[in-house]
């Protein structure tokens, strides 16, 4: 864990600013900005987060040990910055680790690359292997965000 928090002290802020930038194009097929208002100190909060698109809706993916998707418990207005654009939206927190399993099943099926990156495997019809997406939920919790 403790090379994960370098490496997010480290990366975030560079890709912040490469999002935000004319050459967003290089992170946009993978990263979004999510801005969200912290709940306990009000202040305003931009992560970048690995993401799937599926019409208006966004999934995100994040580990369980990261603090910022606390913020979303109950819902959340948000601000997603998505292909250059900003885009206002609603965002839903799953925590608990059937609808987290079920969230990964979709999100495998849809891009089959984003299985590896959660170590889980694929039965010999393409399919997410239950046991995996069960230990992978263990680990994460799922946001989706529908878009205005």
């Amino acid at each position: 864990m403790p090379t994960i928090n370098f490496m997010n002290s480290f990366a975030n802020p560079f890709v912040k600013i490469l999002a935000r930038s004319p050459l967003h194009n290089l992170v946009d097929k993978g990263v979004i900005l999510i801005t969200y208002m912290g709940r306990k100190s009000g202040k305003t909060n931009t992560v970048p987060v690995n993401y799937l698109q599926e019409a208006k809706t966004i999934h995100v993916i994040s580990f369980r040990h990261r603090n910022w998707w606390r913020n979303l418990r109950g819902g959340a207005s948000v601000e997603v910055l998505l292909k250059g654009k900003k885009r206002n939206g609603w965002a839903v927190l799953m925590d608990e680790q059937a609808k987290v399993t079920k969230e990964l099943d979709l999100i495998c099926k849809q891009n089959p690359k984003y299985a590896q990156f959660l170590n889980v495997g694929l039965d010999a019809t393409g399919f997410p292997i239950q046991k995996d997406l069960i230990q992978a939920a263990k680990e994460r919790v799922a946001v989706t965000i529908k878009l205005s």
